[in-house]
């Protein structure tokens, strides 16, 4: 069995827990729908900046449609084959998620070998800012690319519910995600913002001194955890969602998630955090998504009266503006 399938079904048998508590969202239950899920890659060509974004989009193989989407902006030093517990399980419930690859901050960086050089890697990427700016104009693109595969190329053809688009990413990514909703960078300012963007989740959000948050106007689901460390301690993570105004936005704290732990896992220890904090992070996802990309009343209410909390049973803490 593989990974992604036996997080589904571990998803599945937790989230049935949520039924038992409908009373808090109106019936609604985020536990995936039994949409099976297909997945395509491309190699796009952004011929205005010469540069190459490969892409794989997970997408329900039954129902019309249109579906909404999700891109997805993948960690420091990863690839769009990364989280697809993420991709299967939104894809099973409806959306469709679009995960990018991002040259010169992806497994490229890595070439050079040996796991010592992983750091100073990471290190000389992040110090060089028009990487980051890099992915967010990689998002543009691709919302402008996704619209030629809705109206002229299958699979995804009349597929695509544009108007309902929501964002997000996991650690560098998640970064550019808020790049996209209006966070305003040093000197370049907001010129990034992409107002096609309805919603944003942010994944262990990097925190870099001098952004500022006052022009987001999309409500932003920020996750983090009490051991997420990385470049950014926990505690400094929660600044996006102190600065951030928009109705709507959260934040949860898991008790012991780790910085890797909203990703794949990467070690035979991660599996036990892994089946414990998967299915809670597509619960949450997917109700904020339901929430604010279908404008589904009972996942609003469900979020906002406790129903995440219940299922958590204790595993984190969970904040709403």
């Amino acid at each position: 069995m593989n990974g992604v399938v036996q997080c589904r079904l571990l998803m599945t048998a937790t989230l049935l827990g949520a039924l038992t508590i409908s009373a808090r969202g109106a019936g609604y239950s985020p536990a995936p729908d039994t949409n099976a899920v297909h997945f395509v890659r491309y190699e796009w060509h952004d011929d205005a900046r010469n540069r190459d974004v490969p892409v794989k989009i997970y997408y329900p193989k039954t129902g019309s449609g249109p579906f909404p989407v999700i891109i997805f902006s993948h960690g420091l030093g990863g690839s769009r084959e990364d989280y697809g517990y993420l991709g299967e399980g939104w894809a099973a419930h409806g959306y469709v998620s679009v995960h990018l690859q991002h040259p010169g901050s992806d497994t490229g960086i890595f070439k050079n070998g040996g796991s010592e050089h992983s750091g100073a890697a990471m290190r000389k990427v992040i110090k060089d800012p028009q990487h980051i700016l890099d992915r967010a104009e990689d998002v543009s693109f691709a919302i402008d690319q996704l619209a030629k595969l809705n109206g002229e190329e299958p699979p995804l053809q009349n597929r695509l519910d544009l108007s309902r688009l929501g964002m997000a990413g996991h650690s560098y990514g998640a970064g550019a995600a808020l790049i996209v909703a209006g966070e305003r960078v040093p000197v370049v300012g907001e010129k990034y913002r992409d107002e096609r963007i309805k919603a944003v989740i942010a994944m262990s959000p990097p925190i870099f001194h001098g952004l500022e948050f006052d022009d987001i106007h999309v409500p932003v689901f920020v996750m983090t955890g009490t051991q997420d460390a990385g470049f950014t301690r926990t505690w400094f993570r929660r600044t996006a969602y102190n600065k951030i105004k928009s109705p709507g936005t959260c934040q949860v704290n898991f008790k012991g998630a780790e910085h890797m732990t909203f990703a794949d896992p990467l070690r035979p220890g991660d599996k036990a955090k892994d089946e414990k904090f998967h299915p809670l992070i597509l619960a949450a996802t997917t109700a904020f998504w339901d929430a604010h990309l279908r404008g589904d009343a009972g996942a609003k209410t469900w979020l906002e009266q406790g129903g995440f909390t219940a299922l958590m049973d204790g595993a984190g803490k969970f904040e709403l503006k």
